[in-house]
Order: structure tokens, then sequence, then C-alpha cells
């Protein structure tokens, strides 16, 4: 698929005149046929559509010609006297969902470990749910743990029609000794207890989620599209919803070997 590559180009840029930036692409179609022809004494590239050199390439195999998939992302120049380069978090939720124990992460750039300090913060629906202010080690990375608890705790993430999905905003904000706001970054996050439930039956074993001690039926097409030949719905999953297309969970496909299913909200 698509990489993301960032490059510092501080010392390359000019202060005076014009800067070029000029991205060069290798020939995937030109790269991929001289591969088959490399390989044709000990491999059958055996295409079902049409062109073969699109076999040995680890790349979007849409991009011969399906229009299914999302396109590279432009390139573009970003300045800053510091940021929050990532955001993450872990949660554990109890078997008896009375707790859940969460450590949150932020990864820095351009800070002064020492004297910048991270503000980390949860909210549900504009209410602050957790908030601290951390400092930053010398990896440039800070981080902090914390406990929501029954009933104090706000409510946990369901799949669609098996209760509410309640998402929270996730911030961390850089903040320099004298207190001003230099960058920040947040995202949207949900809790649940999830694990996958194989029971033997009369076939082998059955494969189902138990979200929140609750097992889940999937309700999943073979396929989602509008007309035939068409895709009405973007590649990104945070941005078609799931109700539309009456699933209560999805199946994301990495690769042949490699696949991974989600439930819906």
């Amino acid at each position: 698929m698509f990489l993301t590559h960032r490059m510092d180009v501080t010392r390359l840029l000019k202060a005076e005149g014009q800067n070029e930036l000029v991205v060069e692409f290798a020939s995937a179609l030109r790269r991929g046929r001289r591969l088959v022809e490399k390989h044709a004494h000990e491999h059958r590239f055996l295409a079902r559509q049409t062109e073969p050199g699109r076999l040995p390439v680890r790349k979007a195999q849409y991009h011969w010609g399906w229009d299914s998939g999302s396109h590279p992302c432009d390139p573009y120049l970003e300045s800053h006297r510091g940021r929050v380069a990532d955001l993450w978090l872990h949660a554990e939720v109890s078997q008896d969902l009375a707790t859940c124990d969460v450590q949150v992460f932020a990864q820095t750039e351009e800070a002064n470990c020492g004297r910048d300090r991270v503000l980390l913060a949860l909210r549900l629906e504009g209410t602050t749910v957790f908030s601290e202010e951390c400092e930053i080690d010398a990896a440039g990375r800070s981080g902090t743990r914390f406990t929501l608890e029954a009933p104090r705790h706000p409510g946990f993430w369901y799949p669609r029609g098996y209760g509410d999905q309640a998402r929270y905003e996730l911030e961390a904000t850089l903040l320099r000794e004298s207190g001003d706001v230099v960058g920040s970054s947040s995202k949207m996050v949900g809790f649940r207890r999830a694990e996958p439930v194989q029971e033997p039956d009369a076939y082998g074993t059955s494969f189902q989620f138990r979200i929140n001690n609750v097992d889940v039926g999937g309700k999943q097409p073979a396929y989602y599209r509008g007309r035939r030949g068409q895709y009405p719905l973007p590649s990104y999953q945070s941005r078609p919803e799931g109700r539309s297309g009456s699933r209560g969970t999805e199946k994301s496909w990495f690769n042949p070997t490699r696949r991974q299913m989600s439930c819906l909200g």
C-alpha cells in the first residue's frame, strides 16, 4: 500500500528564491514485468485480471485498474517550534467491567526535556474525565497511568445494536515552561473488553466475539457496493458508517494471508 515518509529538509531550504520539491517514483508496471521475467523459471504468474506483472509487486493490487482504493497523498511542507508527533494508549478492562486501567503515551519533537511539559487529557462530550501535566524524558516521550472505576466510569463502547458507543477525546498538548501552547494532537477512542470465542460444534469450532461480556453475532455481507462496478463508499473505515450497510462487523483485508475483523459502532 502506501507508506509515510518524513524527512528533515531544514538545511536544504533556501532563504531566498524558490525551493523546488521533486518526487520520483519507479514504474511499478515495468518493475513487475522485470520480476516476472526474472522468476519465470521457478514460478507461474497466473493473473485473473490481465497484467501478470502486478503479482510479484508488493503494492496495492487495485492500482492495476480497480477504482476501489485510495491514491497517494500529495507531499506537503510542515514547520513547527515543537509538536506532538504521536499519541496512543493501552487500556485493559477488568472481567467484571468494574475498572478500566489506562496507560497514555505521547511522543514529542523539538521539546525541552526537564522544562517543557505535556498536558494529557481525556474528555467525554466536553467533560474532562482525567487530566494531568507530565514530564518529558530525554527521548521526547511523556506518559501517565490512571484507572476509571464504576459507577463513576461514564461508559463503555458497544457494537451497534448492543448498547451505547461512548467515545472519548484523548488530547496531548505540548506546553513551554512559560505555559505557552506549542502544539497539540487529539484522537477519538473507546473502551471495551473484547475476546474471541471458539467453542466446539458439529463442524469444528465456532467463531464469534464477546464484547463487554456480551456475545456478538456478526452481520456481514460478502461485499458492499452500489451499482455494478462502482464503489460509492470511501476507502477509509473511519468515514463510512457500518449502519448504512446493515452490518455489525467489518472484515478488513490487508493481504491474502492476513485479515482482521472489527465490530462496528
